[in-house]
């Protein structure tokens, strides 16, 4: 007794509407979410432009973000040659990782979302 149903339906319970809170939530600090309330198929990300700028590699940003590399082309040889000796071709640098940010996406919507489209 006291226990719902599992086919109860509950009224003023919009999953989508909760899934975009959530959504919000964890990643509003990277991104922008949109949804039709009359249209349910379909949530909308814009990532915000800031989190597509290079950063220099720090292990503590390097969540949802790729390592790039130093290159080893033309800037190493030039570096090589300058006054500091680095010579290493610059350092390391972090982008977005889109399609990990997607998968944790869908993950974090619980089953309301279940594919991430990257256009």
């Amino acid at each position: 007794k006291g226990e719902a149903d599992d086919g109860a339906v509950v009224v003023g319970f919009e999953p989508l509407t909760q899934c975009v809170l959530e959504l919000r939530r964890r990643f509003g600090d990277i991104a922008l979410f949109f949804y039709d309330a009359m249209r349910t198929d379909a949530v909308y990300v814009v990532l915000r432009p800031s989190f597509f700028l290079p950063t220099t590699f720090r292990a503590l940003d390097a969540s949802l973000k790729i390592m790039v590399p130093p290159t080893m082309g033309h800037n190493a040889e030039a570096g090589s040659k300058s006054s500091k000796g680095k010579g290493k071709g610059g350092s390391a640098f972090l982008v977005p990782n889109v399609v990990e940010i997607a998968q944790l996406m869908v993950k974090t919507s619980a089953g309301v979302i279940d594919r991430a489209s990257v256009v």
